[in-house]
């Protein structure tokens, strides 16, 4: 079962819920968590959250990419590849390779990372470990099997 199914399944459960519950029985838990989330999201024009935007090389792939805003999210596309890489993998230029990424306690999360050869789709969170180091980690499902890549600030 796929973690997409999985999170249809969980949501279709908890409308259920909702739907057959008197009015204020629902936990007091999911109702602060879902305000929560939602009050520390910044806005799109927040300085902290744009401290990712800009050129970025990834030496694990020999790469550079860019994160850019786009309304109100964060994405990255493949700029270039070393002739090595592209002989070994093919062109992947301006393909996507991070998408919908938010801005909430210190980490850019709730996005994807796409895998440029097989389009195979991982869940990522970003960080920063200092202003020219970016830390992105990549998992599939739970966030305790995951892959870490540093990249650099061009």
């Amino acid at each position: 079962m796929s973690l997409l199914s999985l999170r249809t399944i969980l949501a279709g459960g908890l409308l259920l819920v909702t739907a057959f519950s008197p009015v204020g029985a629902l936990p007091v838990r999911v109702q602060k968590r879902s305000a929560y989330r939602t009050a520390n999201v910044d806005s799109p024009v927040n300085p902290k959250s744009d401290r990712i935007l800009g050129h970025w090389y990834f030496p694990k792939r020999e790469s550079n990419i860019e994160i850019y805003r786009e309304n109100g999210h964060y994405f990255a596309k493949i700029l270039a590849v070393s002739e090595a890489t592209a002989a070994r993998f093919g062109a992947m230029d301006n393909k996507l390779l991070l998408t919908n990424l938010s801005f909430a306690k210190n980490e850019w999360s709730g996005g994807q990372l796409i895998h440029p050869q097989t389009g195979n789709r991982f869940d990522v969170f970003l960080t920063l470990s200092d202003d020219n180091t970016l830390v992105i980690t990549a998992y599939k499902g739970c966030r305790l099997f995951n892959k870490a890549y540093i990249l650099t600030r061009i």
